[in-house]
């Protein structure tokens, strides 16, 4: 299984493939905007992707929609520093299978990668 997170804070970055490979994912790949992760993406090898909500160029939800117009299937999890009610409904309409609260906890990065794996 090969991951991509979408984060533009290097330290996040890390951390969380750290816990990906931890996890069971094989690869990490890693972007720091919206832009960038949609080129991965392009690459049509990526199984899972974590997404932060902030990014410098354009808004995770709107990396989300672009995603979800070109592919169906790609497991994504949003993170976001705010449980919001407003975000998290958004976020799971545009078709986001899982959202995680940040700080990221490990166990949260497991299920994620379990969940992908089905």
């Amino acid at each position: 299984m090969k991951a991509l997170v979408i984060d533009d804070v290097v330290p996040i970055q890390n951390m969380l493939e750290k816990m990906l490979l931890a996890a069971g994912v094989g690869e990490v790949v890693t972007a720091a905007t919206g832009e960038e992760g949609l080129t991965l993406l392009a690459t049509g090898d990526i199984d899972l992707l974590l997404l932060d909500i902030h990014l410098p160029d354009m808004s995770g939800l709107d990396v989300l929609k672009k995603i979800r117009e070109r592919n169906s299937t790609l497991y994504v999890a949003v993170a976001t520093g705010f449980e919001e009610p407003e975000t998290v409904q958004e976020i799971i309409r545009l078709g986001a299978n899982h959202y995680i609260v940040k700080p990221v906890k490990r166990s949260e990065v497991k299920l994620v990668v379990e969940e992908a794996a089905r």
